[in-house]
């Protein structure tokens, strides 16, 4: 999982940047560019150095000061367009996935920004249990296989049991 560069208000060119707002009587939209999740991202280069935010973390920032590393930025409205800094809170990658599934906005097969951090059985995009992730961990850890010949039994990448295995380490 990609760790989110810490925001430097200093970067942000707040002119150009509240111009891609439209304040309704309830959601802040941007009306810039989105990824393909409907969160907007705030992109610019500056002295030859390309940056880009998720643009309600930088609102978050601003309003509320910098974002812990182990926590998201969640939406009170499940609007991943809005910037109203009343709806945006703070929340674990777990809390943000439980509204997710609780507003419906969560569908089984959309792995985007939803689900980043969901390990195991829970990810939509998991081709093995967490069964067969132990396996494969035992297989190296307890049967003295290499990493090469457990994913060569399990059907995957090496790097696929170097990432088990660094997960399991750290539990």
């Amino acid at each position: 999982m990609r760790k989110p560069s810490k925001i430097n208000l200093l970067l942000v060119n707040w002119s150009s940047f509240w111009e891609r707002v439209d304040k309704t009587d309830s959601c802040w939209l941007w009306k810039g560019q989105r990824n393909p999740a409907g969160y907007g991202i705030y992109d610019r280069a500056r002295d030859g150095v390309r940056i880009s935010w998720l643009v309600h973390r930088v609102v978050y920032t601003l309003e509320h000061g910098p974002i812990p590393d182990h926590l998201s930025v969640c939406h009170r409205c499940e609007d991943p367009a809005c910037v109203n800094p009343a709806h945006l809170k703070l929340g674990t990658t777990s809390d943000n996935l439980a509204d997710a599934v609780r507003s419906g906005r969560w569908q089984p097969g959309h792995v985007g920004d939803l689900v980043r951090g969901v390990r195991g059985d829970l990810h939509p995009a998991s081709d093995f249990t967490d069964a067969e992730r132990r396996q494969a961990i035992d297989l190296v850890n307890k049967g003295g296989f290499s990493q090469y010949e457990a994913a060569a039994m399990m059907g995957c990448h090496r790097q696929t049991i170097s990432r088990w295995l660094k997960d399991h380490a750290r539990k």
